[in-house]
C-alpha cells in the first residue's frame, strides 16, 4: 500500500483540480517493520476530492467527472458526502488495474482545467 499511495501522490500532489487526503505525519511504527521506522497510515482506500477551482459542468459530480474518464470508485454520498465533490477509490486490486486507474489519474490531471 505504502508504494501505491506513494505514485498516487506523485500523480495529484500538484494538481490544482483534484486533492488526495493527507495522510499526517510519520508517528506510528509498524509492528511488522524490520527497521522499527515510523510510518504514515496507508489505508486500502484514498479519499479523491474535486477541488472547487476546477471546471465541472453544469449539475456535475466529482463522481460523474472521474466515471467519464473510467475511473471507478465510491460516490461520496454513500458516506455522507452532499457536497458531491468527493470520491473514495478502493486501492485493493491487482497490480495491472491500479496500474491502468493511475495512468488514467495521470491523464485526467494533465488535462485539468481551472
Amino acid at each position: 500500500m505504502e508504494r501505491r499511495w506513494g505514485l498516487l501522490e506523485k500523480v495529484l500532489s500538484s494538481s490544482r483540480c483534484y486533492a488526495m487526503q493527507d495522510r499526517g505525519t510519520a508517528t506510528k511504527t509498524d509492528a511488522w517493520s524490520a527497521d522499527g521506522a515510523p510510518r504514515k497510515p496507508t489505508p486500502a482506500y484514498v479519499w479523491l476530492e474535486c477541488l472547487p477551482g476546477a471546471v465541472l459542468a453544469g449539475g456535475e459530480s466529482c463522481y460523474d467527472r472521474l466515471l467519464a474518464w473510467n475511473v471507478k470508485g465510491v460516490h461520496g454520498k454513500h458516506y455522507g458526502d452532499q457536497t458531491g465533490t468527493f470520491m473514495r477509490l478502493e486501492l485493493l486490486m491487482r497490480t495491472g488495474g491500479f496500474d491502468r486507474m493511475l495512468g488514467r489519474l495521470h491523464d485526467m490531471e494533465a488535462a485539468c482545467v481551472v
